[in-house]
């Protein structure tokens, strides 16, 4: 009913929705010792490669290589393949699977009921929906682990952290990852930086210097305490004296003299020219 829109030529600010959650060691197997055993093997992909659940549910056996441990995705979210390195364990557990069922798609849920049987047959020839059994065994799994504000997507937020914190490089992530930019990557940068203190301790001497005495200023010295002298060395003697500090020399400097000129007064070198035959 308008005649134009009153919006147009206005965008709205993106919002900074990205998250950095990710979740240690032993929470992760917590929570696969609290999955299905249907939905262990999809979180083993998900942890160990860093792949996103669209990616892993429409794996096929066909895009497998387990004699080089590689996955060829052909359906990613930026619209491109790329290739995924596999870890050992997950070559391991993919090597165990019978030959007669490596066909289809890799990940699927064999109902036991006759009715779902038909709508998701158990050869593999339909893929595993986000919706209905794996959400709720998802869920089912992260209440039992414990685990607080944990989505499946975190994942793939623990592998990159902890490659991150291990000393991967952030161009070799974004590529794992299927980042197009590295900025993307960036958001685990920061914990890259946070484990460079154990690159400086690991390059420090071997032998730790301990601290003899510590350092004093004159001010703490007290009033019936006088400053030990700093004596000359023998070959300087009589020849380099120290120029007291006043007001006519703000600035202490070095007093050139003789040890036959010794009582007849001394000048600083500041005050005078240098004179080279005076050597």
């Amino acid at each position: 009913m308008m005649a134009r829109d009153p919006l147009a030529g206005y965008k709205l600010e993106n919002a900074d929705n990205r998250r950095t959650r990710f979740i240690e060691d032993t929470e992760f197997y917590r929570l696969l010792t609290n999955s299905h055993s249907d939905l262990a093997p999809i979180l083993m992909m998900a942890r160990y490669t860093g792949m996103r659940l669209g990616e892993i549910l429409h794996l096929c056996w066909a895009d497998i290589d387990i004699k080089r441990g590689f996955a060829h995705l052909r359906q990613t979210k930026s619209g491109e393949s790329r290739i995924v390195p596999l870890s050992t364990e997950i070559v391991q557990m993919l090597s165990n699977t019978l030959l007669s069922a490596r066909q289809g798609y890799i990940f699927r849920h064999v109902s036991q009921d006759p009715i779902r049987a038909i709508k998701v047959p158990s050869d593999g020839s339909v893929a595993l929906k986000r919706d209905g059994w794996f959400k709720e065994e998802f869920d089912k799994a992260v209440c039992r682990a414990e685990l607080t504000d944990f989505r499946f997507h975190d994942l793939r937020h623990t592998w990159a952290s902890h490659a991150a914190m291990r000393g991967v490089d952030m161009q070799t992530i974004a590529t794992v990852l299927g980042h197009k930019t590295i900025r993307m990557t960036q958001r685990y940068s920061h914990l890259s930086s946070a484990h460079l203190k154990a690159s400086v301790e690991l390059a420090a001497p071997r032998q730790r210097l301990t601290a003899t005495k510590p350092l004093q200023s004159t001010s703490s010295i007290p009033e019936n305490d006088t400053p030990r002298e700093s004596k000359s060395p023998p070959f300087l003697e009589g020849f380099l004296k120290i120029c007291p500090q006043r007001e006519s020399n703000p600035s202490p400097g070095l007093e050139r003299g003789s040890p036959d000129e010794a009582d007849s007064g001394l000048e600083c070198i500041s005050r005078r020219k240098y004179d080279p035959t005076a050597n």
